[in-house]
């Protein structure tokens, strides 16, 4: 894919403005250019790019020289490797006004890399900055932002930011409150900010810090004390905690990030028994949780219960609901071997079914039995996985 865009550059010899990014991240052609010669891929009318490589080698490759006229520059790394030996050049580096940098995966190249780089862009009007951090052992607040980036950046007129810290300590710690981290955004003169924090374990902490309103489609690995903040344009969201996510709590999500299409839950802990039963029957008020955009659902190691929550249509709504991924027989369970009312309209128009479980078994035994069985194909009539048909 890479050669082809190569070639198509090299075509359009006058091109000014290059725009390689699909609306859906899906969709994205993943270029690479860390492996081919500094001849390739050169302009000198290029002055905005957007593009999506494969690691932040390739990003580094991008402003090594080739493009010297690129003023605006907007870049997704999918995948984490070493680009320790990789350097860029500062002069290409003070031309930008602008620049946009996302990171998919997590990273751990904050400090190493991206900090370094981002200091050299002195001419710098416009930051964004998408990243979640990995094995660090305390999280980016907005002191060292100020210290470490801003202080550097002395044209920078906005900064729009996500960053997602995973930290980790031999010992216990006691987490900060979302009081003490928003006090050290203090000097951070770029609006309003907003922060959460995930406590996992006793040395296990996951923070939160992020610009308002917030920008970004995604957002992962947030839990039970994340802030009553609305997202309207998050799509793609990750919950993951080590306490139970009650029928509340769903509620909430619903209502903060209304146009949700994706959702990804991690949890193995159960539900309090019968929590959003007794919540029915003791309040008239008990809400059904609605997500009317929903079209995703992954339960990625997960207690049965959330199949339970999230899937009984007395307690979720899912009307639209195409793709579901789930462990094959905790499905088998909640749907009572694909007979149960209670989950038949939440999975009326799934079309595509993963099964987590199939990579411990002989697949092609599963296949044939659900193949075998009329009472999952009335469950999924408008499934498509050719595997099941």
């Amino acid at each position: 894919m890479t050669n082809i865009y190569i070639k198509f550059f090299d075509f359009f010899a006058n091109l000014n403005s290059l725009d390689c990014i699909e609306p859906s991240f899906s969709n994205n052609a993943v270029l690479s250019f860390v492996d081919l010669p500094s001849n390739t891929f050169v302009s000198s009318n290029l002055t905005k790019l957007r593009i999506t490589v494969d690691s932040f080698g390739d990003c580094l490759r991008l402003l090594d020289g080739r493009l010297n006229q690129l003023s605006t520059f907007i870049v997704i790394i999918v995948n984490v490797k070493d680009s320790s030996s990789i350097e860029f050049n500062s002069n290409v580096l003070q031309n930008l006004k602008r620049f946009s940098l996302t990171y998919e995966s997590l990273t751990n190249e904050y400090d190493n890399q991206v900090v370094p780089l981002l200091r050299q862009m002195c001419n710098l009007q416009d930051l964004t900055l998408y990243i979640q951090i990995k094995k660090r052992n305390r999280f980016v607040d907005g002191i060292q932002l100020e210290n470490d980036v801003l202080i550097h950046l002395s044209k920078l007129q906005t900064f729009v930011f996500y960053i997602c810290t995973f930290t980790y300590s031999n010992h216990p710690v006691t987490p900060l409150s979302n009081n003490d981290i928003q006090r050290t955004f203090s000097n951070v003169k770029f609006g309003q900010i907003g922060c959460s924090m995930n406590h996992f374990k006793e040395s296990d902490i996951t923070y939160h810090v992020f610009s308002l309103p917030f920008k970004f489609e995604r957002i992962g690995y947030i839990g039970n004390s994340f802030t009553n903040t609305i997202f309207k344009n998050v799509t793609f969201l990750c919950v993951y905690d080590g306490i139970p996510f009650e029928h509340g709590f769903f509620v909430q999500l619903a209502r903060c990030f209304p146009l949700l299409h994706v959702l990804m839950i991690i949890n193995y802990k159960a539900q309090l028994k019968d929590s959003a039963r007794s919540e029915h029957n003791n309040n008239e008020s008990f809400e059904i949780v609605q997500y009317l955009h929903l079209r995703s659902l992954n339960f990625c190691r997960t207690h049965i219960n959330y199949v339970e929550q999230m899937l009984n249509e007395s307690k979720t709504h899912l009307p639209c609901l195409k793709e579901l991924a789930i462990d094959y027989n905790q499905l088998k369970t909640i749907t009572n071997n694909f007979t149960r009312d209670a989950t038949r309209l939440n999975c009326i128009n799934v079309e595509e079914l993963d099964f987590h479980n199939f990579i411990n078994h002989d697949d092609s035994d599963y296949q044939w039995t659900i193949a075998q069985s009329k009472d999952f194909h009335v469950y999924f009539p408008l499934l498509k996985n050719s595997d099941f048909l």
